[in-house]
């Protein structure tokens, strides 16, 4: 073969895989975010789950949405996430929310979800975990916030949850 053909063969393959891979990341609108909130909703039972009774836990109502990443233009194909916010109000009891949070990681990884130190606010009193695990080889991710108020009053845990990335689709 030619130089000139073995080139036009090479471009030619190399068009081919472009437009394969092009028409995947473009045309897919199948949005993955109903069975995602379903799970995320499972997941934040659990957690609660987690919590020992004694404690007392008593779920907020959850805050959840469609996040993305920025200013957009709502299409179809654009990539967006679920998320879960919820507060649990725990008793009046010092060192509620250390203990439920150690419940939670506990029970998070027994299940296998990794967790790592995220970060301490206001000089340490609020220490936030951070939690990994792929599900369905999507990477979820969960924090727990809990406190180290010295009073009783205020114990609580914040959970989030984040689901895989996945496209818009027909959401809004």
């Amino acid at each position: 073969m030619k130089r000139g053909g073995a080139r036009a063969m090479v471009v030619a393959a190399m068009a081919a895989t472009m437009l394969m891979l092009g028409g995947c990341a473009v045309g897919t609108t199948e949005t993955k975010l109903p069975v995602y909130e379903e799970a995320a909703d499972e997941l934040a039972e659990q957690i609660v789950e987690f919590i020992p009774v004694e404690l007392e836990p008593a779920a907020a109502v959850p805050r959840a949405e469609i996040r993305d990443g920025g200013p957009g233009t709502d299409a179809p194909t654009d990539a967006v996430w679920w998320q879960f916010e919820q507060s649990v109000q725990l008793a009046d009891v010092t060192g509620a929310s250390v203990d439920a949070a150690a419940a939670i990681a506990q029970g998070l990884e027994a299940d296998g979800w990794d967790m790592r130190h995220v970060r301490d606010t206001e000089q340490g009193l609020r220490v936030a975990e951070g939690f990994r695990k792929s599900i369905d080889e999507g990477g979820w991710y969960i924090e727990i916030t809990h406190v180290r108020y010295p009073d009783p009053v205020g114990q609580r845990v914040e959970i989030i949850i984040v689901s895989p990335a996945t496209v818009r689709g027909n959401a809004r």
